[in-house]
């Protein structure tokens, strides 16, 4: 008897070995990627046209099993997501699209004060151990400019910030017409059509492709 029931729990335990066998290992989960930033990231023309849904379609359509999260929120400026961001890291998380300076020059956020909240995300991402990107916003409309604001100095802070951080960039208007030309990419208030938002994908995904594959 003991012999028939030694037979029996090795008969088990080899059966529970070849199920898990075939089973394979746990599937892993999709690499995700945050998308934080003001109005421009959250889409003004239907979440399913925003740039990080048409980003995401992209990436998937180049063969990345990836999830692009949209945190973007309407009017948000830099300092307001610095304490926004923790909640948003997961462990699935290995990129996050920082897209901030449109709403911050809206309120008159200086350069210098722009730089220190991106600095101050950048290393909260790094910390993660994910890696930052950050995208430089565009101009407001002129009549939202607020009077003396330094635009050179804006644009001059996120090649200063790049080099300094080491960190990969994107202008956002980078793969757009300029808005005098009035292009179908843009809406009568400066925010993307859908046209638009398709440009801005096509054009982040091959700095997004280069962090996936470079281990990101």
């Amino acid at each position: 008897m003991k012999g028939i029931r030694w037979i029996q729990i090795v008969g088990a335990a080899l059966m529970l070995a070849l199920g898990s066998a075939a089973a394979g290992p746990a599937a892993a989960q999709s690499a995700r990627i945050v998308a934080i930033g003001d109005s421009d990231t959250a889409g003004t023309s239907g979440a399913a046209s925003s740039y990080p849904a048409l980003l995401q379609k992209r990436l998937r359509d180049a063969g990345h099993d990836v999830l692009v999260h949209n945190a973007g929120v309407p009017g948000m400026i830099a300092s307001q997501a610095v304490s926004r961001l923790g909640g948003l890291l997961t462990p699935e998380t290995k990129i996050v699209i920082l897209h901030f300076g449109t709403s911050d020059i809206k309120h008159n956020v200086s350069p210098a004060a722009l730089r220190t909240d991106l600095e101050k995300m950048i290393a909260q991402i790094r910390q993660h151990g994910a890696k930052p990107l950050v995208v430089a916003g565009r101009l407001p409309a002129p009549r939202q400019v607020p009077s003396g604001y330094d635009a050179r100095a804006y644009y001059a802070m996120y090649g200063e910030l790049r080099a300094a951080q080491n960190v990969a960039g994107y202008r956002f208007t980078e793969n757009l017409p300029s808005m005098q030309e009035r292009s179908n990419a843009y809406q009568p208030d400066g925010h993307l059509t859908a046209e638009g938002n398709a440009r801005v994908a096509e054009g982040l995904a091959p700095v997004v492709e280069r962090l996936l594959k470079d281990g990101g």
